[in-house]
């Protein structure tokens, strides 16, 4: 093995490592601090919504993982197809993801109703509304992130988690605090 190539790996592997522990943490940190602060129920009416808009980034992942690569190759050979790849990029997640967050935003009570019932409509509505937005403008976080990271500067993406966890965790304990599950939702959508 060509040790001039350790340095490099380890450090782009040790900054994954930062966000890949960060990055769970304020994801699964508000329902450990709604279950704490409320309870264990209104855990039940926060995850469930957040579960199924999630699956809204299998999407992303799918193209994100076609897109890494191709974006690695335009970086390394200095390609001025970047932008314009990087542009088709997002204006493609753009467009597939501007109408599913929409038909959930404007749908939530309904589709609340239709599932699960008047309670989770009456709990989860406003939810599903905050959880839509912050999903929409995350998807357009990830353009940025894998350009970092096919530049080989995952540091930064790692950097900004970490200056983000503290914030994120006093005002998540604010808002569950006052508003409840909205406002965990509504401080997702700000830290997105």
């Amino acid at each position: 093995a060509d040790k001039r190539y350790f340095k490099p790996l380890f450090n782009f592997g040790s900054w994954m490592t930062v966000s890949n522990l960060i990055g769970p943490l304020m994801l699964y940190g508000d329902r450990f601090l709604i279950g704490a602060l409320l309870s264990v129920s209104a855990v039940t009416y926060y995850a469930t919504p957040y579960e199924v808009l999630s699956k809204l980034q299998l999407v992303t992942a799918a193209i994100m993982g076609v897109m890494f690569p191709a974006l690695t190759a335009l970086v390394s050979s200095k390609s001025e197809k970047l932008l314009h790849t990087y542009s088709r990029m997002v204006k493609g997640l753009w467009s597939i993801m501007l109408p599913l967050s929409m038909f959930f935003f404007l749908f939530a009570p309904e589709l609340l109703q239709l599932w699960l019932g008047d309670e989770f409509r009456s709990k989860s509505a406003d939810v599903v509304r905050w959880l839509s937005l912050g999903w929409l403008i995350n998807v357009l976080a990830q353009g940025p992130f894998i350009v970092l990271q096919s530049h080989g500067r995952p540091d930064l993406i790692a950097k900004s988690h970490l200056a983000e966890l503290i914030p994120y965790a006093l005002l998540l304990w604010m808002m569950v605090t006052h508003f409840g599950i909205i406002g965990a939702a509504f401080t997702w959508f700000v830290r997105v």
